[in-house]
């Protein structure tokens, strides 16, 4: 029995709704932190139990019915062994009323999902089954003509397609079929109306009357021919859900049926003094402003429904064991305990998982020795730092090697004591270190946190000599390379004012340079400080302790400030563009205007205009550049990594750029976690249950923006990059999914040391590299070696050039939006769009952009021709040698 309270327009109602349903048995809500629970009951029965976040070794018993894998430890615990136990613990209630609709048989149901969307993903199960929807739309509806709507279409035409919800592990998918294509009966198989529909669609799609979301959702059959729409969601980027209840007059409708895939067929009574209570379910997406609507046909559905979403959806950040990345690999994972079971776990708590680790793509000792240049001739002016933060003593969210001046020797108690110092004074004692370096001299990247310097103007003398050591090494560095002829030439100032496009000049240094040329310019400013802050808010941190730089002490250095805003800024502007494209009466005669009004293309600008800036003071100016904005884990993460795409080839390479995002992004702590609210999310805002109530104010979408700030690079200079557009839309994907661990907790020392997250996940990266589609056709490697590759690689356009050409990513924003936004493709071009609908996302963001198919078209063209004249050469060929014989 299940209390149930319904807010009934006049007045509220205590009722209480009678069940026989073991696909929704409560033992499935029992997931508790440190106690154990079971799953419903049917043919695979799923048993999600939980183990203490602290423990060293659990058995988890799952309940169900033939029951494959009783649960699942914490992510946080050590592994553990499963067990299958008895069978599903059903709750009983009365039999409601004689139904009228009738329900679809199991071996049915399972027809038409793999018809609709494929095979499922490694680890995924359906948890939950529900026929009969009603009123089923999402953002794009309108003109998407997704769900029960008959916008555009001849409701005659459509008259046998329902609706069915399907909720899995990983996903809520929502979907259509007809009844004609799964009919025993050959009389009911008719394609009359079909072929009808299909051709006024393909007369809408010649006249280019429809957007691509609608040519996506119209034209995806799978291999059958038979006909679906799709929606679908991870379940780890759903914000919150949110449910109503509707009445429906007892006299027109006696009951309804439904029941959950894995369970068997039940009666529910749903009947409330003449009236039968139908529930109806909103899903809000965590990104791009996306829901899902749908009606239930019974209010016990929708309860079923509402209570597994918030339970999967949002199990906190101390059960993320829960999230679908761990599923993929959980049979591997118990393999490898399995292996272990006769030795004692808590004595060799390492060797608990011998799972196979996916690769590191960012080895710091590999990437140091690919970027710096070592030879007798030349002392490499830094050093990794093996010993300072080996055991994440130094600063915890940074990675165990760091790198450092080569005047600092971290074996001995001197260098150690100086590490802790300049730590001690830094916000989140997240202390200097380098990220890139040039082969030639001592120009690098460098990022470092906010100094404690607070209102009194607190100093620290041992930060103060860090960064002139910095200075000193590179300066030194300089001195060798020009000595060794390896000094790269500097173009004139008339050539570099025009590159800058007079943008901070006297910060660029290009009236300094003219006047006392590059060696002085060393001698006198040997390392620029970028505070990626606006002015007034690093002045406005010196009232809580912290601040920025006085070149009064720090000599030789000059400091700027870039105005890029914080994460609240980001966060509001990005809530805006997304109301914004999903508002069905903006004005789309001042589209351009509305959308600058959000402020996320100045965002972008100021991000792209920093990195630019900073890469010119390596690749031009020669120095040393230290990166850092309040704790020096989003901006400096977005403006150091895209300034290395700027200045290294490599980084604009599939390979380099995961090793880019693993460097900058997942080592020196960006927190992926915190930002995204991984398991975590506003949920039934009525709920107070703290564990998974996700902190709106820390949420902001930073790595969305720095793919943004990639995709605006490539999509200007799309032949200097290795991969396309489709790539970083893929990637953008999954930051929400949770379907792999790459993108999971805060810092390396939670993926390593404490969540095993290469042993226990699947990798995005390897993922991205077995899709050749992803692969740019136009792309022009560097075909320079070493030294020359590096310079000559780099891609330092005019800043004018990059910021004038800012645009909106619709490919990415508009995706959902109410009104169409992309135009449909031609029938000859849109042949990739009925692609694997096992995706996390829909269709739409693989087909990719119009030009990139125009070009694989007009490719193909050229190769038909070619192999034309090379036909019509060998014929030439061959009447020649028969006229030289009949001469």
């Amino acid at each position: 029995n299940v209390n149930v309270n319904v807010n009934a327009s006049m007045q509220s109602t205590n009722t209480t709704l009678s069940r026989n349903q073991s696909g929704y048995s409560q033992q499935s809500m029992n997931r508790m932190h440190g106690a154990g629970g079971g799953g419903g009951g049917g043919p695979i029965g799923v048993g999600n139990a939980s183990v203490g976040m602290h423990g060293n070794h659990a058995v988890a018993a799952g309940i169900g019915n033939n029951t494959t894998n009783g649960g699942k430890g914490a992510v946080y615990g050590a592994p553990f062994s499963a067990k299958s136990v008895g069978n599903a613990n059903i709750a009983n209630g009365g039999t409601g009323p004689a139904t009228r609709v009738q329900d679809i048989d199991k071996t049915k149901r399972s027809a038409i999902l793999h018809s609709a969307i494929g095979s499922l993903l490694p680890g995924e199960e359906v948890i939950m089954f529900i026929s009969n929807l009603r009123d089923v739309k999402d953002t794009s509806s309108p003109h998407s003509a997704v769900g029960t709507s008959k916008l555009f279409r001849d409701r005659a035409l459509v008259g046998n397609e329902k609706w069915c919800c399907a909720m899995t592990l990983y996903r809520i998918i929502v979907f259509s079929f007809r009844e004609s294509d799964f009919s025993t009966d050959d009389a009911d198989k008719t394609n009359e109306g079909t072929n009808v529909e299909r051709n006024q669609i393909d007369e809408w799609v010649r006249s280019a009357s429809v957007s691509r979301q609608f040519q996506t959702a119209n034209q995806y059959r799978n291999a059958g021919g038979k006909f679906h729409q799709v929606i679908q969601m991870p379940i780890g980027a759903i914000d919150r859900v949110e449910k109503s209840t509707d009445f429906v007059s007892n006299s027109s409708q006696m009951g309804f049926s439904s029941s959950g895939l894995m369970g068997n067929s039940t009666m529910y009574s749903d009947s409330l003094g003449g009236s039968v209570a139908n529930g109806t379910l909103i899903i809000y997406g965590k990104d791009n402003g996306r829901l899902i609507q749908f009606t239930t046909p019974s209010y016990a559905d929708c309860m079923g429904a509402y209570q597994h979403l918030n339970e999967y959806a949002f199990p906190g950040k101390k059960r993320l064991g829960f999230l679908f990345a761990f599923e993929s690999r959980k049979a591997e994972v118990l393999a490898s305990v399995k292996a272990l079971e006769g030795e004692n776990m808590n004595s060799n708590p390492a060797g608990r998982i011998t799972a196979r680790p996916t690769p590191r793509r960012y080895d710091p000792l590999a990437e140091f020795q690919r970027m710096v240049s070592i030879s007798p001739d030349m002392q490499c002016p830094w050093r990794p730092l093996l010993k300072a933060n080996a055991a994440y003593n130094a600063c915890s969210s940074y990675p165990s090697i760091v790198f450092g001046p080569s005047t600092i020797n971290d074996e001995t108690p001197e260098g150690m004591g100086i590490v802790r110092d300049i730590a001690s004074f830094r916000s989140g004692q997240r202390f200097q270190t380098l990220s890139w370096a040039s082969r030639h001299d001592g120009a690098s990247l460098w990022r470092c946190a906010q100094p404690k310097v607070g209102i009194q103007g607190n100093r620290n003398a041992t930060d103060e000599r860090y960064i002139q050591m910095i200075g000193e090494c590179a300066a030194l560095a300089n001195s060798q390379a020009v000595m060794n002829f390896k000094m790269p030439p500097r173009p004139s100032v008339e050539f570099l004012r025009m590159l800058t496009g007079g943008i901070n000049s006297s910060d660029l240094m290009l009236e300094s340079y003219e006047r006392q040329g590059i060696a002085v310019l060393n001698e006198k400013c040997m390392v620029k400080i970028m505070d990626l802050r606006p002015k007034s808010s690093a002045m406005a941190n010196r009232t809580g302790g912290y601040g920025y730089e006085n070149t009064s002490y720090y000599k030789n250095t000059t400091l700027s400030f870039h105005g890029i805003g914080n994460i609240h800024a980001v966060r509001d502007s990005y809530q805006k563009l997304n109301a914004l494209c999903a508002n069905a009466a903006a004005n789309d005669v001042q589209w351009m205007q509305l959308v600058e009004e959000t402020k996320w293309l100045s965002h972008i600008r100021l991000i792209l205009s920093a990195s630019w800036q900073a890469a010119f003071h390596v690749k031009y100016n020669r120095l040393p550049v230290l990166l850092h904005c309040s704790h020096g884990w989003d901006r400096t993460s977005q403006v150091c990594a895209l300034s290395q795409i700027f200045l290294d080839p490599y980084y604009r390479t599939r390979a380099g750029f995961s090793c880019l995002v693993e460097k900058d992004f997942l080592a020196l702590g960006h927190p992926f976690h915190l930002r995204s609210g991984h398991g975590e999310g506003r949920g039934d805002r009525n709920n107070s249950n703290s564990s998974s109530q996700v902190d709106e104010g820390q949420m902001s979408p930073i790595f969305i923006q720095f793919l943004d700030c990639v995709w605006q690079i490539l999509n200007q200079y799309p032949d200097y990059f290795e991969f396309n557009s489709k790539y970083i839309f893929i990637v953008s994907e999954h930051v929400y999914s949770c379907r792999f661990g790459t993108l999971l907790c805060d810092t390396e020392r939670e993926r390593e040391a404490v969540a095993s997250i290469r042993q226990r996940t699947p990798c995005l990266w390897e993922y991205l590299d077995s899709s050749p589609e992803l692969l740019n056709k136009s792309y022009r490697p560097i075909t320079a070696q070493g030294d020359e590759c590096q310079e000559s690689g780099s891609l330092m356009m005019p800043l004018s050039c990059l910021l004038r050409n800012v645009t909106l990513w619709t490919d990415r924003f508009c995706m959902y939006s109410s009104k169409p936004t992309d135009r449909c493709l031609p029938s000859e071009l849109a042949r990739d769009i009925s692609t694997d609908h096992a995706e996390s996302g829909q269709v739409l963001g693989r087909v990719g952009r119009f030009e990139e198919l125009e070009l694989e078209r007009v490719q193909a063209e050229a190769a038909k021709w070619k192999r034309l004249a090379l036909q019509k050469d060998e014929e030439i060929y061959a009447l020649k040698q028969t006229l030289k014989l009949l001469a």
